[in-house]
Order: structure tokens, then C-alpha cells, then sequence
């Protein structure tokens, strides 16, 4: 969760089920690449990190795992309440790749979740990343971004996000800033066409000041929640299997898989 969503210090009345379904989204992406059945261990530097949700996520389903959490959000004060309210020795938590360097472990994956769209220069932002030490040849990179420029509103101003991506826009991305796509493509289909609906509304009634609170005022509706979350990770999965049959959709999300190129 994006931090300004997140309300650290108080409790949740409950999970967004597009951020419980996201989770599987990404950890099904990971485990294509890493057996998390192994006993070798896993370290995963979650860049951008929010909350720790994801993060927390993580050590439940490696087996071996060793989470760096990063986000520059952070100050001491919210280190020290998210420590306590997670209670996991598999996560560090830092302000900066600067002070994770002091964990001195090689990156096996490298996290960036919704980031990439906070950032002004996104590939300088990459570029620099590549140059870190803890980045090797057989790291690998998971990405999302919210998708299609045309898309972008008064959330993403909200968030201050500085754009959104297509599956174009984000290779040339990554391939500027010197990393080669290994796998690409949307997810949540049936989210992104709510959002051309709200888009389309919006530009025909305006938003009529229309104010946005963040996920974390969720209010939980735990049967409701429950059916939202596995429409959305039954949408992944149906619309993952048309994509490797040759058929193609958009979604409301973009997702790269890459490593630093040769």
C-alpha cells in the first residue's frame, strides 16, 4: 500500500481486494522464477516498499527468505511502528539503498511495484539502480505500473503520479535505462473497463469534487471482499491463459519481468 494511502499508526478495517488480489498477482509472477520450496534463500529488496504488506506476504509463502524493505517515505518514527506491527525478523526495513548496503546480500529479486510511475525521470531512476551493489546478472526485476496514459486522472494526481504506462512505453523504459524484458503484459482486464467507464463519465459530468481517502479506508466487508478478490485473481489468470494462447488484452496494470542486460 502507497504510504499516503496507508495509516501506519491506526488500525485497518481491512484490506483493499485489489491490493489482496495484487499480492497474488505478484507472488505468482515471482514463482515462476524462484522455488519457494527451496532451502536456498531468497532475498528480495521490495523498493518503494509502502506498508510491508507485500513484504509480509512474502515470508509467508518462501520458505527461505530474507526481505529488504525499502521505502523513502520513511523516517525512524514509522520504521519503528511498522518493526512492531509486523514483528517479522525476515524483513528489514530502510529509508534508503544506501543504508541496506549494510545487510551486504545480493539481490535474488528486486521489487517495483507501482514505483516507477512516483518517479520524474523513471530511467535515470533505473539506471542508477543497476549501478548498485547488490544488483548481479541473475537478478531479477518485477515491475507494475497502472496503465494507459489516456487512463490517468484525479487519483493518479492524487497519488502524484507522473504517468501511466503501456506495454510499449515500459520496454522502452527498461531498455534505455539497460535491462531486457524477459516477460510483459496487463492484468486486471475487467478493472481497467470500469475505469474507461468512470474515465468516459468523468469527462462528460465532471468529477464534481470528488475526493479520494486511500485503500486504507477500506471499510471490510469480509464476504464481499472475499468474492472481489478472487474475481479479480480468476481475471489474471483466465486473461494470462489468452494472452499465451495469442490472444492479447489491455489492463488496468502493467507488468514487466527483466533482468540487467548483458
Amino acid at each position: 500500500m502507497d504510504l499516503k494511502e496507508s495509516n501506519i499508526s491506526g488500525e485497518f478495517s481491512g484490506r483493499h481486494p485489489w491490493e489482496l488480489a495484487r499480492s497474488e498477482v505478484v507472488i505468482s509472477l515471482i514463482k515462476k522464477y524462484f522455488d519457494f520450496s527451496s532451502d536456498k534463500e531468497c532475498t528480495v529488496y521490495d523498493i518503494g516498499c509502502g506498508d510491508v504488506f507485500l513484504a509480509d506476504q512474502l515470508t509467508k509463502k518462501i520458505k527461505s527468505s530474507k526481505i529488504i524493505a525499502i521505502d523513502n517515505a520513511f523516517n525512524s518514527e514509522i520504521i519503528s511502528k511498522l518493526e512492531k506491527k509486523i514483528n517479522n525478523p525476515a524483513i528489514s526495513i530502510f529509508q534508503s539503498t544506501q543504508q541496506a548496503k549494510a545487510i551486504n546480500k545480493k539481490a535474488d529479486i528486486v521489487l517495483l511495484l507501482d514505483v516507477l510511475e512516483h518517479i520524474k525521470d523513471d530511467t535515470k531512476f533505473l539506471s542508477s539502480l543497476l549501478s548498485e551493489s547488490f544488483i548481479t546478472q541473475k537478478t531479477k526485476f518485477v515491475i507494475t505500473v497502472p496503465a494507459f496514459q489516456h487512463l490517468l486522472g484525479a487519483h493518479d494526481k492524487y497519488l502524484n503520479h507522473f504517468r501511466r504506462y503501456a506495454n510499449k512505453t515500459l520496454l522502452n523504459t527498461i531498455n534505455k535505462a539497460g535491462l531486457s524484458a524477459i516477460e510483459f503484459g496487463y492484468f486486471f482486464f475487467s478493472l481497467f473497463m470500469i475505469r474507461c467507464l468512470q474515465s468516459y463519465k468523468t469527462k462528460v459530468f465532471g468529477s464534481r469534487g470528488k475526493t479520494f481517502n486511500g485503500v486504507a479506508k477500506w471499510k471490510e466487508r469480509k464476504f464481499l471482499d472475499y468474492c472481489l478478490k478472487n474475481f479479480l485473481i480468476i481475471d489474471f489468470r483466465l486473461f494470462k491463459l489468452l494472452k499465451n494462447a495469442g490472444l492479447k488484452f489491455p489492463g488496468l496494470s502493467n507488468y514487466i519481468i527483466c533482468k540487467k542486460s548483458v
